[in-house]
Parts: C-alpha cells; sequence; structure tokens
C-alpha cells in the first residue's frame, strides 16, 4: 500500500518532470507525431503558466481530440471566454461544433497563446490530473472525482 506521503512526493516528482519536458506550439508542422500512443498526462501553458492539466490512455489520439470543439473541453472553454462576444457566436458542446468563424479563431488563440508537453506514466495518471486541478486551476472546470 502507498501512503498519502508516499503518493504526494509521486505526484510532486511527476509535476517536476513534466516541467522539464518540451513544449509544443499547437498546431505547428508535424505536432501530434511528437506524441505517443501510450498513456500519461499532459498540461497546456499559456506564456509559461500552467492553465489545463489533462490525463488519458493515448496521449495522440488526445491531442488530436484539440482539432475539434465538441471534443476538448479545453477548447470549448477558451472558445467561450474569448469569443462569446463575436457576432454570430454559438456555444459549442460535446455534439455541436462552435460556428465556422468561431472555431478557426480558437484555432488561432490556441496555436498563437499555447504550448502542450506531457509526459508518459502508466499510472497513476488521475490522481495526478486531480492535484494539479486543485493547485492551479485554470480553465479545468471538472468537479473533483470520486
Amino acid at each position: 500500500m502507498i501512503s498519502s506521503k508516499e503518493a504526494e512526493r509521486m505526484i510532486k516528482n511527476m509535476w517536476n518532470e513534466l516541467k522539464k519536458q518540451p513544449r509544443y506550439k499547437f498546431f505547428s508542422h508535424n505536432w501530434k507525431e511528437k506524441f505517443t500512443r501510450s498513456s500519461g498526462i499532459y498540461v497546456v501553458w499559456d506564456k509559461g503558466k500552467p492553465v489545463y492539466f489533462g490525463e488519458t490512455g493515448n496521449l495522440r489520439g488526445r491531442i488530436q481530440d484539440l482539432e475539434d470543439s465538441r471534443h476538448h473541453t479545453l477548447v470549448r472553454m477558451v472558445g467561450e471566454e474569448k469569443f462569446k462576444n463575436v457576432k454570430g457566436f454559438q456555444k459549442a458542446t460535446s455534439k455541436k461544433k462552435f460556428p465556422k468563424h468561431i472555431e478557426k479563431a480558437v484555432r488561432v488563440y490556441l496555436k498563437i497563446n499555447f504550448k502542450i508537453s506531457f509526459l508518459k506514466i502508466y499510472f497513476g495518471r488521475k490522481e495526478f490530473e486531480e492535484k494539479m486541478i486543485e493547485k492551479f486551476k485554470g480553465y479545468n472546470k471538472r468537479k473533483k472525482r470520486k
């Protein structure tokens, strides 16, 4: 059994390791190929500050989800925060994309402002994500898992 102290140490080590990983610009040439199909954790950076944490069983697949507002919460949240006052704005959901001009604007915003890095790990992904969301908030709005 892992004690809470040991779990905290492991999470701290994961965070320290994740901070050292390369940071890739969104939608740059061949950017998806940089991501493995393995399980892992990822962080989105805005001007060097962590603004979103995620975990997944397939990093490359999850990164690909960033290309469509129906498939990633971060894209929907950025779109709503930054473009809700733009003419023709309609809120995106997991079933409906933003209108084309908003989808394009969000993509450009992400490309210009955000970078993303990842760390391949095999266990502790959810615990790491929850601790980082608790610590940094940012665009993560998910309620704590039970």
